[in-house]
């Protein structure tokens, strides 16, 4: 073997062009599979940085017409009962205010039973984690677990660490361990913990959720647990859901139809989403796209080895005629293939590692630290080194298979020979390379229509010339009075600061990260005891509101200074709210609860435009707006607009809260046009990362088109030469060459088109205000790859017409 590949080394320098244009098509194909498999592997095949990741599964509430929902610790505790479970533990997500010198942090964190590191199965990097009955201790001081790369950020990975008061929401707490580099929880992809905080801290961390471990109907946890050794997730999933049918009939106030499912948490994304098939759609989409390149780049390769064994077949005669076997030599040739495959293959691998960091910069900027660990690391070199060899045969067997049945005369005289055999498998090459181009580029092209069509959308406010930012009063335990002031307040200083039109003060805002949903009950209408109450999402928000996001009120008036605390519960809904509850009624004055409950009741003194709220794909949905008088809430968002450049807006917005409270943490600052950013940055990804395939594919069709017409051309020089000494014109033989090179582009793109059609089904659900076969985008794909056929064949073409008719009949 160490001869076949010394052989295939000096045969490919005997031909370094061939060997350079192989080499950087795989590299540029292999790159793009390997940079794509690290997003698919950092997302669905990495296991969390636990001990056996397998055995951890997610616990879920579930109801027939809504979302998922956590559970209630009351729940969780009778959960925890059952024997497929080794251990169940409860998490969710908090934020605190880190005190210290210099301006106060906001850190997010998670709030975890005592038990939560050993059901996880994590062990600590420094120190220890929780343990049995850990809380709130004499003094009011209770243990906090540090993030690793928290502790290495904050605390400089100061090994002295242990021991230290850190200050959180003003209250001490001793830093006891520090967790393992690389785990970030068990919630949801991309949320990076800073800090662990114990549960039974919770009323001190997050006052809201005082008196909550008691009841059944606070569903505010998470619930990971760890199956026992042998158990199924089918069995798992069994006795949970014979428990919470016990549940929902002990408890019917509470629990009536809530069942539950139990779905696997080895990846560090929550399990929920990969249930609806989104994620999942968009890995096999991406992984296909991977595959359509890698064949495009082998049947390129594939042509240039066919050509190169023509030009070899005397080489491969002489040693048929001296004994060679045939399967010596197709041996010998896929050595070589190999030997081509690991050269790109390498370069390939670099070629991903720029690809995979670049591919960062399209993540989303959110209030928290995010960890999108994007990484090429033993798996994509893996998966990089079986695409490898897999390529290495699949490209040279054809061809090794071709040339080792050489015929032996025409061969050793060296004789021009080239059947219709193989110039039509090299132009059945060509033709899949063009299908498959044209399917990967309808893709990139739906994509990027998709994106445009986002990007244009009216989300129903200006982002220009708007800044927002974040305050939360929770961690700094305001109670109502104090939010009210402290808000009131807030309102007046930045409507004060030089530059500012206007100002308010909302959450959450539309298209942001977060969401606040309520049961809406109508006046007058009667209720089944059964029935469940519609959840409808809305805002709090500030006089000013509608002024400052620039938000039509098309009919009624906009919440403003008349709806104080002491003033009757006013609202402003949308125009679908008011279509979907008052359908062919007018729905000023009418009245409303958002508790599920007949009463306290509501009016509504204004209708505004619709817009986007959750995400800007949306069907249009019914919101609503509550007075934040009325309704003074822990978190809120500034929104300032003004005259300037918004950015410049950041210090004295943070000198306005400072000088309120100067141990409250401005958070989350960006422009209304950055905060667009994040619900546009799928459709962009999408867009950046099949369109990168899609043009890859083309080039490579395009230099396989190239290829095979100038190969095509070269072979029939004597007889361009006969045709122009008999009077044929330049552009007779232009026609003649291009017209080839436009045939397989046409059988391909016919056979692309019908292949686009039918996979672009899949993309449904994933486009927004597009169709998956929308004629535009055919039209404009179909035009661009028959644009590319044409200039590769051109070009060979031209250089045909410059033959001198006399060299050419010498020369044969």
């Amino acid at each position: 073997m160490t001869g076949d590949v010394r052989q295939a080394l000096r045969a490919l320098r005997r031909a370094p062009g061939v060997a350079a244009v192989a080499a950087l098509s795989l590299a540029l194909a292999i790159a793009a599979n390997a940079s794509a498999f690290s997003i698919v592997s950092s997302l669905l095949l990495r296991p969390l940085p636990v001990q056996e990741p397998g055995r951890l599964v997610a616990l879920f509430g579930v109801r027939e017409g809504s979302p998922p929902s956590i559970l209630s610790w009351p729940d969780i505790l009778d959960y925890r009962s059952l024997d497929v479970f080794e251990g169940v533990a409860a998490h969710n997500g908090i934020q605190v205010a880190v005190g210290g010198p210099g301006r106060p942090e906001m850190a997010w964190g998670e709030i975890v039973t005592d038990d939560y590191f050993d059901v996880v199965g994590v062990r600590p990097a420094l120190g220890r984690l929780f343990t049995d009955r850990e809380g709130v201790g004499a003094g009011g001081t209770s243990a906090v677990v540090l993030a690793h790369d928290f502790w290495r950020r904050r605390f400089a990975a100061d090994p002295d660490v242990l021991g230290r008061t850190v200050r959180l929401n003003g209250r001490p707490y001793t830093v006891v361990g520090v967790t393992p580099r690389g785990f970030t929880g068990t919630r949801l992809f991309a949320f990076a913990p800073d800090v662990f905080v114990p549960l039974a801290a919770h009323e001190a961390i997050r006052p809201s959720t005082a008196g909550s471990l008691e009841r059944r109907d606070a569903r505010w946890l998470f619930a990971v647990a760890r199956l026992r050794s042998g158990a199924t997730l089918t069995e798992a999933g069994e006795a949970a859901g014979a428990l919470a049918r016990a549940l929902a009939a002990e408890h019917p106030d509470s629990n009536r139809g809530l069942g539950v499912r139990v779905l696997e948490n080895r990846a560090p994304i929550n399990p929920w989403v990969l249930e609806p098939g989104t994620t999942r759609r968009m890995a096999a989409l991406l992984l296909l796209a991977m595959l359509l390149v890698l064949l495009i780049a082998c049947a390129n390769v594939a042509n240039l080895l066919l050509a190169r064994a023509t030009a070899r077949r005397r080489e491969i005669a002489v040693r048929v005629a001296l004994g060679a076997g045939r399967g010596r030599l197709v041996r010998q040739l896929l050595v070589e293939s190999l030997v081509l495959a690991a050269l790109g293959g390498g370069l390939g691998l670099l070629l991903a590692a720029w690809l995979v960091d670049l591919s960062s910069s399209f993540t989303p900027t959110l209030d928290f630290r995010t960890a999108f660990d994007l990484r090429v690391d033993a798996r994509v070199v893996a998966f990089t080194a079986a695409a490898t060899v897999a390529t290495g045969l699949l490209f040279g067997l054809l061809p090794a298979l071709r040339a080792s049945r050489p015929r032996l005369v025409p061969a050793l005289r060296d004789a021009v020979e080239d059947g219709r055999g193989a110039g039509r498998l090299r132009q059945g090459l060509v033709v899949a390379q063009v299908a498959l181009s044209l399917v990967l580029l309808t893709g990139a092209g739906l994509f990027v229509r998709s994106f445009e069509k986002a990007r244009g959308l009216d989300p129903g406010f200006d982002p220009r010339g708007a800044l927002r930012a974040n305050v939360d009063l929770e961690p700094a335990g305001y109670d109502e009075a104090r939010r009210r002031e402290f808000h009131r307040r807030l309102l007046e200083r930045a409507r004060e600061l030089p530059g500012v039109r206007s100002a308010a003060l909302a959450f959450p805002l539309p298209l942001d990260a977060y969401s606040s949903g309520w049961e809406i009950v109508v006046e007058g209408r009667e209720r089944s005891p059964d029935a469940e109450d519609p959840l409808v999402f809305g805002s709090t928000v500030s006089s000013g509101y509608f002024e400052t996001l620039r938000t039509p009120i098309v009919r009624g008036r906009a919440l403003d200074e008349r709806d104080r605390e002491d003033s009757p519960p006013a609202a402003v809904v949308n125009e679908t709210f008011a279509r979907r509850f008052w359908p062919g009624e007018e729905a000023l004055g009418r009245r409303f609860s958002v508790d599920g409950t007949a009463g306290p009741w509501i009016e509504v003194v204004g209708v505004a435009r619709d817009g986007k709220y959750l995400t800007l794909g949306e069907a249009p949905r019914p919101y609503l707006f509550l007075p934040l008088a009325q309704r003074p809430i822990s978190r809120v968002s500034v929104v300032a607009r003004t005259e300037g450049d918004p950015d410049a807006l950041v210090p004295a917005l943070r000198a306005a809260v400072a000088a309120l409270d100067p141990d409250l943490p401005v958070f989350g600052e960006k422009t209304l046009r950055q905060h667009m950013e994040t619900p546009l940055s799928g459709f962009e990804s999408g867009a950046a990362t099949v369109g990168f395939f899609g043009v890859m594919a083309l080039l490579l069709a395009a230099t396989g088109v190239y290829g095979v017409v100038a190969y095509g051309a070269a072979r029939r020089t004597r007889e361009m030469g006969i045709r122009m000494a008999l009077g044929a014109r330049a552009a007779d033989v232009l026609r003649l060459i291009v017209g080839g090179g436009a045939r397989m582009a046409g059988a391909g793109m016919a056979i692309g088109l019908a292949g686009a059609l039918l996979l672009s089904r899949s993309l449904t659900g994933l486009l927004h205000g597009v169709s998956a076969a929308d004629p535009a985008t055919y039209a404009t794909v179909a035009a661009v790859v028959l644009a590319a056929a044409l200039l590769a064949s051109w070009v060979p073409a031209r250089r045909a017409t410059r033959v001198n008719p006399s060299l050419a009949l010498r020369s044969e």
